[in-house]
């Protein structure tokens, strides 16, 4: 994302190129948690504080 920016900045300033990069580099960090929300989920509810 650091890098995207920088280059939005320095380049060129056409936002349909950028929102297109942020799709793209955001793509495959949704389809990771689509697959491993289970995970996710069962972590948090076993790791509460029991009384």
């Amino acid at each position: 994302m650091v890098g995207l920016q920088t280059v939005n900045n320095e380049h060129f300033q056409q936002e349909n190129l950028t929102l297109a990069g942020v799709f793209l580099l955001s793509f495959p960090v949704i389809i990771f948690f689509m697959f491993t929300q289970k995970f996710f989920v069962q972590g948090i509810a076993t790791s509460g504080i029991k009384s």
